[in-house]
């Protein structure tokens, strides 16, 4: 019990220092897509607005079943001139509970309160595989990985819906109708987060099933399965709704590509080859180790009473990864490491798993050689932990390259005149959570479009501006489009905002007042030091 409640603390403040680190180093930036989206999807819950006005595309000939009228992250909605997020609506709900508590910080805190929940998660799992102080080391490895830092100190999903799911596998393990209600509701409301990964609640289930007195021939085991069940059909109902109320059917996707565009069986071949290769530079090929602990546990003695909770424990570990790297084998491929955060589940049951190796392991050298030799165990767990070495710091400072986008949004909230509409692409999101002036998605403007635009814009009564980011985006003006009489931007911006690099604002109106020798200063906006 000393041991357990030594080993307990320590995971707790683990846990503790995970949530403190990644909200000490959080960017507090609706930043380019899914992090806009998610921020603002939270306050228009709280504000009853979840169908915001878009004027333009109710009169705009140029627009294009209204998408070019609707930020990143957004979609027409059903009636006209409106648009909704195209995003799940847990991880909003989440934050929206959050900024009602915390105010404007709160959304931002829902990932790295997801980082500690996940922590203790993993040492309650490992510590009915293998004991507590082996539960200490999976919550520290679940700590320290990239995967879990760099997605907590953004606003964004992967990290609450890993943390749910796995408290669905925590509780699905642990006996009594409250832990199955738990579990079913934890499992509830990772499907409203990332409604895809729906098949997980299938292993829980099971595990429900199976973790009871009497196994799956006892009547109180189908009884804990049910109430699961009822509890986890919340989910999967929620959103059927939702997507009936923003999108017209319950199976309609929220994505404006639709279902065909997201997973198609054309992607596996490549997904094959992209998982396990961000995997293993992730966490080095060592990751895979612990796959080998179900095999090995099943020679162990079967007197043992703990021996098949353990074997539950680990057998679910490897089932959960494996449906999880199902559900993305489909999915759009990223020729990208950050790809790896939609297997963050799997990485957790993985270092669960190698926890259990390494006391395999400490357990074989005692009995087999000397106990001075035992520390030999934790050398794969020490490699595995060590190997991103200059990637964990890298989350720690993905902050210094987003905090123009607050600066500019709260910038242009002070300064942009009623009749504004801001043309951009990838900030176009943040702006409109920041300023609520419509937008203009630059990335859709046929080549030979843009003036038409401007022009109708400026007959319409709006004052068109331009947020352009440096490099990619400046750069496209010109080569998009070769004819524009804005293409080259020969006036100066009005406000520049800078950290790694610039986003510069410009109103189009100042083209005719710099050709008639007018001038003005431009604000530099920088975050504080």
């Amino acid at each position: 019990m000393t041991r357990t409640r030594a080993a307990g603390l320590l995971a707790l403040l683990v846990a503790a220092l995970v949530t403190a680190v990644t909200i000490r180093f959080n960017t507090f930036a609706p930043w380019g897509t899914d992090a806009a989206a998610y921020v603002e999807s939270a306050h228009r819950w709280v504000a009853g607005r979840l169908l915001e006005p878009s004027p333009v595309a109710l009169w705009a000939p140029w627009t294009v079943e209204a998408t070019i009228t609707t930020p990143l992250g957004f979609r027409p909605g059903l009636p006209t001139g409106t648009d909704v997020t195209e995003y799940p609506p847990g991880l909003p709900l989440l934050m929206a509970a959050a900024l009602w508590l915390a105010g404007e910080a709160g959304p931002f805190v829902v990932a790295p309160i997801g980082a500690g929940l996940l922590v203790l998660c993993a040492y309650g799992l490992a510590r009915q595989l293998a004991g507590p102080w082996w539960g200490l080391l999976a919550a520290v490895l679940v700590a320290i990985s990239p995967a879990t830092v760099g997605m907590a100190v953004q606003p964004m999903s992967d990290v609450p819906v890993t943390a749910l799911w796995t408290l669905a596998w925590l509780m699905s393990l642990r006996p009594g109708m409250g832990a199955s209600a738990a579990a079913g509701a934890a499992a509830a409301g990772a499907i409203l987060i990332r409604p895809n990964t729906a098949p997980l609640a299938a292993v829980v289930i099971v595990l429900v099933l199976l973790s009871r007195p009497g196994g799956i021939r006892a009547g109180a085991a189908w009884r804990a399965a049910t109430v699961a069940g009822l509890m986890l059909a919340l989910g999967p109902g929620l959103v059927m709704w939702a997507q009936t109320v923003l999108y017209g059917g319950p199976f309609t996707s929220s994505y404006r590509g639709g279902w065909d565009w997201m997973f198609a069986l054309a992607h596996v071949p490549k997904n094959l080859v992209l998982i396990p290769r961000f995997l293993t530079m992730l966490h080095s090929p060592l990751l895979f180790a612990g796959v080998a602990t179900p095999l090995l546990m099943a020679r162990q003695a079967r007197g043992d009473d703990a021996v098949p909770q353990a074997r539950l424990v680990a057998w679910s570990a490897l089932s959960l990864a494996l449906v999880n790297v199902l559900i993305y084998l489909p999915y759009w491929p990223y020729e990208d490491p950050a790809f790896v955060r939609f297997q963050l589940l799997p990485i957790t049951a993985l270092f669960v798993l190698l926890a259990g190796l390494s006391r395999h392991l400490w357990r074989f050298i005692c009995r087999h050689f000397t106990v001075g030799l035992a520390g030999l165990a934790l050398v794969p767990v020490v490699i595995v932990g060590a190997y991103p070495g200059a990637l964990l710091r890298y989350p720690l400072t993905i902050r210094d390259g987003q905090q123009r986008v607050p600066l500019m949004g709260r910038y242009l909230r002070e300064v942009l005149p009623d009749n504004a509409v801001i043309i951009t692409h990838l900030q176009g999101g943040a702006m409109a959570h920041y300023t609520n002036a419509p937008i203009i998605r630059l990335d859709l403007i046929a080549a030979s479009a843009l003036d038409p635009i401007v022009a109708d814009l400026i007959t319409h009564g709006y004052a068109p501006v331009l947020l352009l980011g440096d490099g990619d985006e400046g750069a496209t003006l010109a080569a998009r489009f070769p004819d524009s009489r804005y293409r080259r931007l020969e006036w100066p911006p009005r406000a520049r905002a800078f950290d790694v690099t610039g986003l510069s604002y410009y109103r189009v109106a100042d083209q005719v007042l710099h050709a008639r020798s007018q001038r003005w200063p431009v604000d530099v906006l920088r975050p504080v030091e």
